[in-house]
């Protein structure tokens, strides 16, 4: 097929009705790409296809519970029957909850934290394989700092985004024979609704800073942009890795 009759590749990405799921979207919209936008919140999914200037035809919107397996499965098909195929899936959807052992309810917020931070790309990729396979196309996922390390007052939090880790490397290796590519990004602190409880506290923050040698926090664009690197062509030899971007946060 000519490259110019070649349809858009379609990219799937979950928590997409804010945050860094908007400026991923945004950012793969910009790139050409075809999307299926996945969130819990039908209205917070509207309010990202009107700032990205998109239409029914190339961005379709599906409100689903993605901790839902079968619900995942079933928005995966609503995307293959809308655009007949599947190139990317990035999964953005998570959940950021301070969570201890000491806690009265630990075992019941450690159990949503790890469904939807470790259980639901698990489910969304599933659903996607064999889509992937025809497409050869690849998994984003989004891992976190605590990926590497542990927080305090983090268990649920720190536990499942260790998972996310050991999910891309095990995608990775089975993935690879079939041409799928499976990596993801692990961000330090990123200026968003999710986590402005935090930032907005002015002792936290200067002490979170006070540890970031850049300085600052990240902004969503900036991450976003490390998601379309993964997927594009110019990291065609890079899977199972996992990306910090903390402004070295980790370093000291």
């Amino acid at each position: 097929m000519p490259a110019s009759t070649k349809p858009a590749r379609v990219a799937v990405i979950s928590g997409a009705g804010g945050g860094i799921g908007r400026a991923i979207a945004a950012a793969l919209h910009r790139d050409g790409a075809r999307l299926a936008l996945l969130d819990l919140e039908g209205a917070a999914l509207e309010e990202t296809r009107r700032e990205l200037g998109a239409t029914e035809t190339d961005c379709l919107l599906l409100a689903c519970d993605v901790t839902d397996a079968g619900a995942a499965a079933r928005a995966i098909a609503q995307a293959l029957a809308a655009f007949g195929q599947i190139d990317l899936l990035v999964n953005n959807a998570g959940r950021y909850q301070l969570n201890r052992l000491a806690d009265p309810d630990a075992p019941a917020v450690y159990e949503q934290l790890y469904r939807i931070n470790a259980l639901a790309p698990l489910y969304l990729a599933h659903a996607c394989r064999e889509a992937l396979v025809q497409s050869r196309g690849s998994i984003v996922n989004m891992a976190s700092t605590e990926a590497f390390i542990a927080g305090s007052v983090s268990l649920g939090y720190t536990a499942s985004k260790h998972a996310v880790a050991g999910l891309t490397k095990a995608l990775a290796t089975e993935l690879a024979p079939a041409g799928i590519r499976v990596n993801a990004v692990a961000p330090g602190v990123v200026e968003t609704p999710m986590v402005a409880h935090l930032t907005s506290q002015k002792r936290h923050a200067e002490k979170m800073l006070g540890r970031t040698p850049l300085g600052r926090f990240a902004q969503p664009a900036e991450i976003a942009a490390i998601v379309l690197f993964l997927a594009s062509p110019a990291a065609s030899y890079l899977t199972g890795a996992i990306l910090p971007a903390d402004g070295a946060y980790m370093l000291t």
